[in-house]
């Protein structure tokens, strides 16, 4: 497991909150960011973690499919409760939240297009991080990405109107880069509002 690379000044545990907030309540996210949930807090809890947190957050035993879309806000919610039970064995929020999205990268990466991603991709992180914005508009309704190299090894990825955050999002660059690359990559956040922010990589 990765360890988180950088922190936030705001702690995610306040961070996330404030974020759905911000919903305007259409937006929507595909049932293969939820089954990333599902695995992660089962992983450290088990099966009843993860009913307690389904419960917890309002959506019950509902079952998502991977390609169907769902409320962003019913995610966050999922999210939140997740990593308050999760946080503990964790070694906190922020840890917690940093796992899920790990995870995210296992899941997207058994589902078709993510296998089709990592093929085209090989082992030169700078076509899975220019794949990576088409990757997430599949994936969510709503907000920008985008990948601007800016040498051999160092490029910046923008994240505009992004309601994962940038926890979420450095625990899925970092375990995708890993296991493309096959080594740690620096990730530098430079953080401008609670939606927009950019991720500084060095390879």
């Amino acid at each position: 497991m990765t360890t988180m690379k950088f922190r936030p000044a705001m702690p995610e545990e306040v961070a996330l909150p404030k974020r759905r907030e911000l919903l305007a309540g259409d937006e929507t996210l595909r049932g293969i960011v939820f089954q990333s949930v599902d695995r992660a807090i089962e992983k450290v809890l088990g099966p009843d973690a993860m009913a307690a947190a389904k419960e917890a957050a309002g959506i019950g035993d509902q079952k998502h499919d991977a390609m169907s879309k769902y409320p962003m806000a019913d995610f966050l919610r999922y999210e939140e409760e997740a990593a308050r039970l999760m946080a503990t064995a964790a070694g906190g929020f922020d840890e917690a939240v940093h796992r899920i999205g790990a995870s995210s990268v296992d899941t997207f990466f058994d589902s078709i297009a993510g296998k089709t991603m990592a093929l085209l991709a090989g082992k030169d992180p700078t076509r899975l991080l220019g794949a990576a914005p088409n990757g997430y508009g599949l994936l969510a309704s709503y907000g920008q990405r985008r990948f601007r190299q800016t040498s051999a090894n160092t490029g910046v990825f923008d994240f505009t109107g992004e309601y994962l955050g940038p926890v979420h999002n450095l625990g899925t660059f970092d375990t995708a880069l890993k296991l493309v690359h096959g080594a740690d990559c620096t990730i530098d956040l430079d953080q401008k509002t609670p939606l927009d922010f950019s991720f500084k990589l060095t390879w």
